[in-house]
């Protein structure tokens, strides 16, 4: 009957013509090259596109019908198989020219594998590299030209039980297998590597069922992602505005238009306050950052100076430390030979087991007048100088060396204490800066939480109106999905 159809009907005579051409680079196994496979291919689909005369016959369907025929030497059984594909595992609407199901199923791929490996995407574009090559492939002809038929076969398996779930979840395996080739590939080594089915006839059904579980596919989500994908088409045709409805649509359109207009109206004025306020506190946060990081800058300054003046008391310590003479032990006293001139006159007479000490006059001379510095520090409450040496063991009293050092010692601490009180006050001039300026930052991040809240409700409202829009021309169409 299909092939009495073919010389009266002009344009079953054309799907005819293309079935001819596409079964000549379907498959090269044996049966294809010796055999009758390409009579049976043939047969199979002129007899469903006279069958689904809605269907007619699609590019991949002859793929799907010769990976049949060569695990199944019988056209019959091949014909109720790729009939029941088509009628309960939804590749009749992937095939239909008027509906976007085919669009859908490479929306949801997309979005799935976009999940999975984020980085590869980005890449791909850089590269002006268009995935949907392969991925049309996949969907097309549900893997039968890229996959090895014994991994095939149990593919198909698991896509009679699980439908579309299968064939999105062993899409992410193979990208998986393929994600360090992709990421490494330009333009140019794209295409013959699509070209030879990027080497995936290597993959195992053993190898890639171990990640089978690894990745959810859910039909909730799937769900999701085919109204996801209805309004993002939809928005797309009402910004350009050329889409060409049906009097009942239009309707629905221009009340759609009037709810978003009355809509947007209403939250024009919050926002436009919101954005003013933010406006104004930016500049109040400008202002209180610069006078804070003036402050900051003057405190840095003064902490790197107090720095330098410790450098420099360290090195005057140092230096009255290089004017102590080695002190005698009582190990080695009769090793030392002591002048008269010595500040202490040390007895080699043990006096109960003690050495004793004896001052020369010059030495208590000097040792009186230092006490009485260190008294009058003390009475007017003035830092003492501590040494980690004892004045007492000072060779040549009076030295103008150590007195010149010991001046240059007591004018640095007192620089170092007037520097000391003054980074105090102004580090707590700094901390009030700082709390100023925070709390003027906090204000402005609440505004811009309330204004982030009104924006993000905007488009769940938007995006709610044109879903319900989307499921109102659907359902108003006489033709299924006919406005996309």
């Amino acid at each position: 009957m299909a092939n009495d159809l073919r010389n009266k009907d002009e344009k079953f005579s054309y799907v005819s013509e293309q079935i001819n051409k596409d079964i000549n680079r379907t498959f090269y196994t044996e049966k294809f090259k010796k055999g009758n496979g390409k009579e049976m291919l043939y047969n199979i689909l002129i007899a469903i596109a006279f069958i689904r005369p809605e269907i007619g016959y699609c590019q991949g369907m002859n793929f799907i019908v010769g990976a049949l025929i060569n695990f199944i030497d019988n056209e019959e059984k091949c014909f109720w198989i790729f009939l029941y594909f088509i009628d309960n595992i939804e590749l009749k609407m992937i095939y239909l020219q008027k509906t976007p199901d085919y669009l859908i199923k490479l929306y949801q791929l997309k979005y799935f594998i976009k999940e999975n490996y984020p980085k590869l995407f980005p890449h791909l574009k850089i590269n002006q590299i268009c995935p949907d090559i392969f991925f049309s492939k996949w969907i097309l002809t549900i893997f039968s030209n890229f996959l090895p038929f014994e991994t095939l076969y149990n593919v198909w398996d698991l896509f009679i039980i699980d439908k579309w779930k299968a064939i999105f979840t062993f899409s992410i395996i193979m990208v998986h297998y393929m994600k360090d080739q992709l990421m490494n590939m330009d333009l140019y080594s794209f295409s013959p590597y699509v070209r030879n089915n990027a080497n995936i006839n290597l993959l195992k059904f053993a190898d890639m069922s171990k990640y089978y579980k690894d990745y959810k596919v859910s039909n909730k989500k799937l769900f999701e992602l085919r109204e996801d994908f209805f309004v993002e088409d939809l928005k797309t045709k009402l910004e350009i505005n050329n889409s060409e409805w049906e009097s009942d649509q239009n309707a629905y359109v221009n009340n759609y238009q009037l709810e978003l207009n009355n809509f947007i109206n209403n939250l024009k004025k919050p926002i436009e306050k919101l954005q003013q306020q933010i406006s104004k506190i930016n500049i109040e946060c400008e202002e209180k950052f610069k006078k804070y990081e003036k402050k900051l800058f003057s405190v840095n300054s003064l902490k790197a100076k107090l720095e330098q003046e410790i450098e420099i008391k360290t090195d005057y310590e140092n230096s009255l430390k290089q004017l102590m003479p080695d002190i005698p032990t009582e190990g080695n006293i009769g090793q030392k030979n002591l002048n008269n001139n010595n500040i202490y006159n040390i007895s080699n007479k043990k006096n109960n087991g003690k050495i004793e000490k004896t001052l020369s006059p010059a030495s208590k001379n000097y040792k009186k007048a230092e006490n009485q510095k260190f008294k009058k520090a003390e009475s007017t409450k003035k830092r003492k100088i501590k040494f980690s040496f004892n004045l007492k063991h000072i060779i040549k009293g009076g030295s103008n060396e150590y007195d010149t050092i010991l001046k240059k010692l007591n004018g640095i601490n007192k620089e170092i204490d007037k520097n000391n009180k003054t980074l105090v006050i102004e580090c707590q001039k700094l901390d009030k800066k700082q709390i100023s300026y925070e709390k003027v930052v906090y204000k402005r991040d609440e505004l811009k939480k309330q204004l982030d809240v009104i924006l993000r409700t905007s488009e769940l409202t938007k995006r709610e109106l044109i879903k319900n829009l989307s499921q109102k021309l659907n359902s108003s169409s006489p033709k299924n999905h006919a406005f996309i």
